[in-house]
Order: structure tokens, then sequence, then C-alpha cells
């Protein structure tokens, strides 16, 4: 009986990409406001930026089903209008989407495939993801409450091996907490 030949897959790199990918498809949207959503433009940088950080093979599930919800909306919404570029474009997500779900089923069934987050940094991960998260609400309200809160989870972050990305949401939370503080002064005055 033949072996199954799998090939070597780098998860982090594999949900890398694709977290680049859709930030790249959504500034895309925001840039083409009159053709694309401006929301899914948003939905897609948020998600995105979420991929980069959170690096589990459950993000390729989570991401497989996005596509297929993405490409019947697009199909759905093009039927009234008979666009065939929506229409193939749905087509296209929902092939991905089946795709994607397939992958997470093969990497499921074969546990050893190369995954290299070491165990301490991957400790402090959801510290430095719900850093990031906090800041970037700083940005968007209460940057008093949300822009400490940044900081608070990036030291944590640190402290519990995830250097890197606690160092970002540290900074990111000064940063955008300030930014947002400034923008609300010169807007309220």
């Amino acid at each position: 009986m033949k072996k199954k030949i799998i090939p070597e897959l780098d998860i982090n790199k594999e949900i890398r990409n694709i977290g680049i990918v859709l930030i790249v498809l959504g500034i895309i949207h925001l840039f083409l406001q009159n053709v694309l959503s401006s929301m899914w433009g948003w939905a897609l940088i948020v998600i995105g930026i979420f991929s980069l950080f959170y690096r589990s093979k459950n993000m390729i599930l989570f991401l497989g089903i996005l596509l297929i919800i993405l490409g019947i909306w697009n199909i759905s919404n093009s039927i009234m209008t008979l666009s065939p570029f929506w229409i193939m474009l749905g087509g296209f997500q929902i092939y991905w989407g089946i795709k994607e779900i397939s992958r997470f089923n093969l990497i499921k069934e074969n546990p050893k495939m190369k995954f290299n987050i070491n165990k301490k940094q991957k400790e402090g991960r959801k510290y430095s993801i719900l850093g990031i998260l906090f800041a970037v609400l700083s940005l968007i309200v209460l940057p008093i409450v949300f822009g400490p809160l940044a900081i608070i989870f990036g030291v944590i972050a640190v402290l519990k091996g995830d250097i890197k990305w606690g160092i970002i949401a540290i900074v990111l939370g000064v940063v955008l907490a300030v930014v947002s503080i400034l923008l609300a002064i010169y807007f309220l005055s």
C-alpha cells in the first residue's frame, strides 16, 4: 500500500500571505469606493491584520468560510444586474474558499506539518492581539481607555515571550491614542 505524499506546508507563511493579500484587497476597495464597497474594504483590512497576528490552522478554516460567504454575496448581488464579472468573481471566491477548507482538513489530518511558533511565543500572542486591537480601538473611540489597555496588554505579551508583537502593541497604543486625542482636539475646537 502506497503512503500518501503530503507536501510540506508552512502554515505561518500561508496565513501571513493571505493576510497581506486581504489587506491589499481592502485598500483597493477603499480606493475604488464608487465601484467596490468601502465596508468590505475595511472588513478585509481588519481580517487581514488579524490574520497577520493570529496564525493558527483555524484561521485557514475561517478564511475559507469567509471566501465562500463573499462569493455567495457577490453572486446574489449581481443576479439583479446580470453582471458577468461579479458572477465569475463570486464563483472564483467560492472555489477558493472550498480549496482553503480542504487545505484545513489536510492540516488537521496531518498534525506534523510545519508550524513554527514556539510555545512561549504562542502564550504571549493572544495578549499581543488584544493589545493591537485595543490600540486600533483607541483611534476610533475612548483613546484614554483603550490606549492604556493596549500598552498594558503589550507589556504582558512581552513578559509572556511575544516580544516583537508586544512592542508593536505598545507603540501602536501610544501613537494611535495620541493621534486620536489630537484629532478630537482639532475637530472639536
